[in-house]
């Protein structure tokens, strides 16, 4: 079963450094392995944060669960061999 555990707004904002990043952070059980994902104010995409290593094939009901529950049709995973996020392609 997957299910949403704990969500938290989150503003993180600088102005003097040049960032402003406003949105929702989940928490998110997915069969016993707990997922963290942000969702930026203004965006049509989730990133899947933690855990940074995921097996893309073996969760197509994860990334289906974050589309439906968060309103997202992107969504971007951590790739560890180019050291920055990448989207998801799935149907």
């Amino acid at each position: 079963m997957i299910r949403i555990i704990e969500t938290h707004h989150f503003e993180d904002i600088d102005h003097d450094a040049g960032y402003e990043y406003i949105g929702d952070e989940y928490t998110i059980d997915a069969n016993g392995q707990t997922i963290y994902v942000r969702k930026y104010c203004g965006e049509d995409q989730a990133s899947i944060t933690k855990p940074l290593c995921i097996d893309v094939n073996s969760s197509i009901a994860l990334f289906e669960f974050i589309r439906e529950n968060l309103l997202v049709s992107k969504i971007e995973v951590y790739v560890s061999e180019l050291g920055c996020y990448r989207p998801v392609d799935f149907p």
